[in-house]
């Protein structure tokens, strides 16, 4: 599986289970009331479209980092409040919102 759209349907967590998704591409999981990114993310290193916005997230985790391909990371309207390091490991990444959320 190379794609995967889990938006507009009320999960409260990712499972970790993710992290052996490893041909992920793809993921939608905005809209929905995820408070947690798991750390199993970072075991998606095909993973280049990461859609999160939209949810309960307070932090993101370090192992974020080890998603090399990841090119767009939308963490928009969350409860982010402040920007992990870990984004600054992420070289391919071009497109990053987190628009809406309680950074200061």
């Amino acid at each position: 599986m190379t794609h995967l759209d889990i938006s507009f349907n009320k999960i409260s967590s990712l499972s970790e289970s993710i992290g052996f998704c490893t041909s992920l591409v793809f993921l939608n999981s905005s809209n929905n009331m995820i408070e947690i990114v798991p750390k199993l993310i970072g075991k998606c290193r095909n993973l280049r479209d990461l859609n999160l916005s939209s949810n309960r997230i307070i932090h993101i985790p370090v192992a974020i980092k080890a998603c090399k391909s990841l090119q767009t990371l939308d963490l928009s309207h969350n409860r982010l409040e402040y920007i992990s390091h870990a984004i600054g490991h992420l070289h391919s990444l071009h497109t990053f919102n987190v628009s809406y959320n309680s950074i200061s």
